[in-house]
């Protein structure tokens, strides 16, 4: 297989789907004038099947038609050294989970993770979500991170 990341992605999707048509929506594909606006108006008007992107497909969209969203690597960036890596891995990874079952069908995502014990997961229901908003981790806690502690004292 060629390339990394979407490009290897888009390979093996196509082997799998031979007969489907797919668009790739990256940096590398989407130079072009207007080429994410036609992408998506291309899916928009049932032209596409499958989408594999990026972040740029995680916010702002609408696609009643989208019943499945895959997320891979969903845990990457937890490995930033940033105290808020959790939180914002946790907000991408609602914001594209929330692509799948906007219309009349139901949507269902698949989440491809190297460390699926952590309780950062879109699984848990709303009520239990803001608690740990409010609440912050053990690991925030811990060591005297927001939410649980203020990051500055006056």
């Amino acid at each position: 297989m060629q390339g990394f990341g979407t490009e290897k992605v888009e390979d093996v999707i196509q082997r799998v789907f031979p007969k489907s048509c797919i668009a790739r929506i990256d940096a590398d594909t989407m130079r072009r004038k207007n080429a994410l606006r036609d992408t998506l108006a291309k899916f928009k008007a049932n032209k596409l099947d499958i989408i594999i992107g990026t972040q740029m497909i995680a916010k702002g969209l609408h696609f009643p038609n989208v019943t499945l969203v895959g997320i891979l690597n969903a845990d990457l960036g937890l490995h930033v050294p940033d105290f808020r890596a959790g939180e914002r891995t946790f907000q991408l990874i609602s914001q594209v989970a929330g692509r799948a079952g906007r219309g009349e069908l139901k949507g269902e995502v698949i989440i491809q993770t190297y460390t699926p014990p952590l309780p950062l997961h879109p699984v848990r229901p709303p009520p239990r979500l803001r608690r740990l908003r409010r609440a912050g981790t053990p690991v925030q806690k811990s060591i005297l991170l927001p939410p649980p502690s203020p990051t500055s004292h006056f």
